[in-house]
């Protein structure tokens, strides 16, 4: 199962059925083309983190390590 429960609020603010809190690398493209603009900045405040959670185990299959890996690069500030 994947749940990505900001893809909806996405999918809802870009279709005029309000405003939602995403994350900024959600929200990139679609600020640059001007389909959203950002709103409440002076009220909302960068958050440091972001969880990716899976089923403990001893040892982390190969592609969950690949998607860990994946995530890690793209998401570690630069």
């Amino acid at each position: 199962m994947i749940a990505i429960p900001f893809y909806s609020n996405l999918h809802l603010a870009i279709t005029g059925h309000g405003i939602a809190c995403l994350p900024p690398f959600a929200v990139r493209q679609e600020i640059l083309d001007g389909r959203l603009v950002s709103l409440l900045e002076q009220h909302v405040h960068a958050v440091d983190q972001f969880s990716v959670l899976w089923p403990a185990s001893r040892q982390v299959a190969a592609r969950l390590r690949a998607f860990i890996d994946f995530m890690t690069s793209r998401l570690t500030p630069e």
